[in-house]
């Protein structure tokens, strides 16, 4: 079978969709069973599911042969985040202190996002922010995949892939508010209801919003968050399902921005940056899924999802360089997918198409007040400087078969084509206009053998790639000149990568220990760097294909019940990540260990049940020291170990608990950098000693 791919078809596509779902297949036939969701590091205890079930990709599962976490409601229900990054994920081995899963790069888009399967981004906004952009009280659980994942996850994501699904409607009535305080002026309320209006049709809805004043006593850090989701799940027979959801959610956030490390030492929380950031960002996500059981093996999977962003930030870092920037951007993604089960070697077979496609509109304006009116947050629009149009189209053609040769044995093997086309439109000139256009294809290959007793062992190999940004091929733009001036270079490649992994995950002790554990090896290669211009040439520097780097390390999770009061979690990462052969006009790199990569980190948490309804969760964090900047001179920085203390007591109608993060009031950096001209600075994210209460009702 081969699939045609047309380009520049995608905007056309959502207005077919509702003809293709509600229609084609309203004769197809034969029933679809509950899905099921499986839990993390547990094998053969799911005994009754077929080995296809077992080893869906649709989903996360211990039968996938790839890294993974999957964060249980229970866990979301002890941490109850205000900052899932620094208060959830720090629970998952391979998550980094800068932006991305595995490799700590900020600027590149080396995670996959994605709401109930749904990516949520188009290649270049990718990160590991998903959760900051969902309503908190709608996620029911987090698949977090580290590494390139399945044919299902983009190819760029060899980092990772946060997967976050929502709340389905329960079958019978449910309604539940909560009141949480704390410390720095935090206040948050919510609400949520969901259940059935007959036996084919549910709700769930949920309203929430928190006001955070922020610890920095100038108030240089504060956020302002509110959210409204919905969901329908419609069962229009015994055969298909259609679920509609739509969320609303407006994020006002103030950067408290980094401070020296003379600021830091004399009063890290009273100091004022030497610089003023804030966002408004408001997120509208509509999305529709529809599955439908087709014969007895068959099944149909289509997914549409729109994301809506209108973003203002205000800036100031220097007189010079005070800015209003406002984005609108409109992010889309469709996937089509057949699955088809045989009855020879227990074999299963996924045929589809992703399809995204991004338009961004960017303004940024010059700011009128002076220099410390802007430190104050005085902020007055002046002339245009900049407006810019952007547009990705992106389509991906995907391939998936698996087989059981042997009993305990499962083979799989996937490819995915990537076609895609970016576009800039400088709209005040033509400077910083231009198109391109990329192609690869990515293979993967997966293997797992589960031994008796509930020891699984798998291994993995794929491909993955990032194409270069507009801005990295459009160089600086303007007149050519020795001492700014980077040329276009519309020829440069794409990173690609080659990621190998071994894991192994079991149970010990009558099935109370449960570990995972995988090895990962990852090689980047056509990195982009800037080289200098010979002197005779009128140009600064050029982006050129000229860097590599290899990472690899140890990912482990174990969950014990020790006791019937008594219980332990422990996620550990063992990460090296250097440069192989990375040379820029000032340093030579290769060999270097990039900044920001700590090797160790280690996650800790012990649970006391003294009493029926009562539990008590210490949490320990502990994080190896780590260079400050990629040149790896100027020392390194080692955060203090960290203790966190969660208390909740909770019967089926009450529930009421208590947080102390920072138990021992560590003065710490999130952050720690060196600056080019050598000077320590520390960045945003840290805190005091913090306390939370909270109450919720269940009725």
């Amino acid at each position: 079978m081969s699939l045609k791919v047309v380009q520049g078809a995608a905007p056309h596509i959502p207005r077919s969709m509702a003809v293709a779902v509600l229609g084609l297949f309203c004769h197809l036939a034969n029933a679809q069973s509950e899905e099921k969701f499986l839990a993390p590091v547990k094998t053969t205890a799911d005994a009754d599911l077929s080995v296809q079930e077992k080893s869906a990709i649709e989903t996360f599962s211990p039968y996938s042969p790839m890294s993974g976490t999957t964060i249980s409601p229970e866990v979301l229900d002890t941490v109850k985040f205000v900052d899932p990054r620094r208060e959830l994920l720090w629970r998952v081995p391979g998550m980094t202190m800068i932006r991305n899963i595995r490799i700590p790069d900020g600027s590149k888009s080396y995670t996959d996002k994605r709401v109930d399967g749904m990516r949520v981004n188009t290649y270049s906004t990718g990160n590991f922010n998903a959760l900051d952009e969902t309503s908190p009280s709608d996620v029911e659980r987090v698949e977090v995949i580290t590494g390139p994942g399945s044919v299902l996850s983009s190819s760029n994501a060899f980092g990772g892939t946060i997967n976050v699904i929502t709340r389905d409607p329960p079958r019978e009535l449910e309604r539940r508010i909560s009141q949480e305080v704390g410390d720095f002026g935090l206040y948050r309320t919510d609400y949520s209801q969901g259940g059935s209006v007959n036996k084919d049709l549910g709700y769930f809805f949920n309203l929430n919003y928190m006001d955070n004043k922020g610890w920095r006593e100038n108030e240089s850090a504060s956020q302002k968050k509110g959210a409204l989701s919905g969901k329908l799940v419609y069962r229009p027979d015994e055969f298909s399902k259609l679920t509609a959801r739509l969320e609303y959610l407006n994020d006002i956030a103030r950067d408290p921005g980094s401070i020296s490390e003379e600021q830091f030492v004399r009063n890290w929380r009273g100091e004022l940056a030497t610089q003023y950031k804030k966002t408004d960002t408001t997120y509208v996500t509509p999305s529709l899924q529809y599955k439908r059981r087709i014969g007895e093996h068959g099944e149909l999977n289509i997914a549409a999802l729109n994301r809506a962003t209108r973003t203002k930030s205000l800036s100031a870092t220097a007189a010079n360089a005070m800015s209003i920037s406002e984005g609108d951007t409109t992010e889309n993604s469709i996937q089509s997918m057949y699955r088809h089960d045989f009855s020879f070697a227990l074999s299963t077979l996924y045929l589809g198409v992703d399809t995204t496609w991004m338009d961004a509109e960017s303004k940024n304006y010059k700011n009128t007040t002076s220099y410390a009116q802007a430190l104050d947050g005085d902020f007055s629009r002046g002339a245009l400087n900049t407006y810019t149009l952007g547009t990705e189209k992106h389509t991906s053609p995907f391939l998936h078969y698996e087989f059981s040769p042997a009993d305990a044995l499962r083979l799989s093997m996937g490819i995915r084509q990537d076609d895609f086309e970016l576009e800039t439109n400088n709209k005040l000139g033509d400077k910083g206009d231009g198109q391109k256009s990329f192609s690869r294809l990515v293979k993967k290959l997966g293997a797992t053998y589960e031994f008796s007793g509930g020891y699984l062992l798998w291994a993995r190999a794929a491909e993955g790639f990032l194409a270069p940004s507009i801005s990295d091929m459009l160089g600086t733009g303007g007149t050519p000149n020795q001492t700014t001036y980077v040329p276009m270079n519309m020829s440069l490649k794409p990173i690609e990568s080659m990621t190998y992994e071994l894991g192994l995950r079991g149970q010990l002790l009558a099935k109370r220990l449960r570990f995972d554990t995988a090895y990962f090896d990852t090689d980047l290669k056509n990195m982009i760097v800037r080289e200098d211009c010979a002197p005779s040439e009128p140009c600064y520097q050029r982006n050129v294909n000229a860097g590599k780097a290899r990472l690899h390390g140890l990912e482990t999770s174990i969950a014990f019940d020790v006791t019937r009061w008594l219980d332990a979690g422990l996620s550990h990462t063992w990460s090296v990540v250097k440069y192989k052969d990375y040379k820029t006009p000032t340093y030579d790199y290769s060999g270097n260990t990039w900044k920001g990569a700590p090797e160790h980190h280690l996650n800790l948490r012990v649970g006391v049940k003294p009493m029926e309804h009562l539990r008590a969760e210490l949490e320990y964090d502990h994080i190896t020291s780590y260079y400050r900047n990629n040149e790896n001179v100027g020392g390194t920085y080692k955060r203090p170990d960290l203790f966190h203390l969660r208390i909740a007591y909770k019967t089926k109608t009450w529930s009421t608990w208590l947080h102390v993060l920072n138990l021992f009031d560590k003065k710490y950096a999130e952050r720690a950098w060196m600056t080019a001209a050598g000077k320590a600075t520390y960045d945003e994210g840290y805190k005091p000693l913090t306390l939370r209460a909270g109450v919720s009702y269940n009725f």
